[in-house]
C-alpha cells in the first residue's frame, strides 16, 4: 500500500464505511453509528471522524498515558509527515521490497525486531507468544462463526 502501513482489517472496515453501495450492511449501519465518514471526489482515502467523546473508562491510566504521549508527539503532525515516519523502520522497508506500486503486502510483526536491540530478546519472546494467542483465538473464533453459519467441517481458517 502506497500510503500505508494499515492493518488490513482496519483497511477494508474503512472502504466498507465510504462505500456508499454497502448502505444495507449491519456493521456499516452500526459503525456509521459513533462514526462520520467522508470521501471527497479528489481524495484516494476517507476521512473518519467520531461522533461520539471516547469513553475513557475502557483503558487504563497506563494506556491513557501512552494515548496522551502519542497525541503529544504526533497530533499536529501533517499527514504526509506520518507517512514518511511509518515508511523509515527497516520493517516498512523490508516489507515494501517486494511490493509493486499500487499493491499491497503483509507486514509481519517479527519485521518489527529488525531495529531492535539484543537486548529486546524478552520483548520478542513475549510478542510471539501474544501472536500466537491471537492466531489461536482468532482460528477459534473462525471454527465457531463456521459452526453458526453452518459451514461444512472441510473449511479452512484463514489468519
Amino acid at each position: 500500500m502506497d500510503l500505508g502501513p494499515v492493518p488490513e482489517s482496519a483497511f477494508q472496515l474503512i472502504n466498507r464505511l465510504a462505500d456508499p453501495e454497502e448502505a444495507d450492511d449491519p456493521v456499516r449501519k452500526s459503525a456509521l453509528e459513533v462514526l462520520k465518514v467522508h470521501k471527497g471526489m479528489l481524495q484516494s482515502y476517507a476521512v473518519i471522524q467520531s461522533r461520539k467523546k471516547p469513553d475513557l473508562d475502557v483503558f487504563s491510566d497506563s494506556e491513557i498515558d501512552v494515548l496522551r504521549n502519542v497525541v503529544a508527539d504526533y497530533g499536529s503532525r501533517k499527514a504526509r509527515e506520518l507517512v514518511d515516519l511509518t515508511h523509515q523502520p527497516a520493517a516498512y522497508k523490508r516489507a515494501d521490497a517486494s511490493r509493486s506500486p499500487g499493491s499491497s503486502v503483509e507486514l509481519p510483526y517479527e519485521y518489527f525486531f529488525d531495529d531492535a536491540p539484543a537486548s529486546s530478546d524478552g520483548a520478542r519472546a513475549l510478542a510471539d507468544d501474544a501472536q500466537a494467542e491471537r492466531a489461536f483465538a482468532e482460528a477459534l473464533a473462525a471454527a465457531g462463526r463456521s459452526a453458526l453459519t453452518g459451514a461444512g467441517a472441510g473449511s479452512s481458517v484463514r489468519h
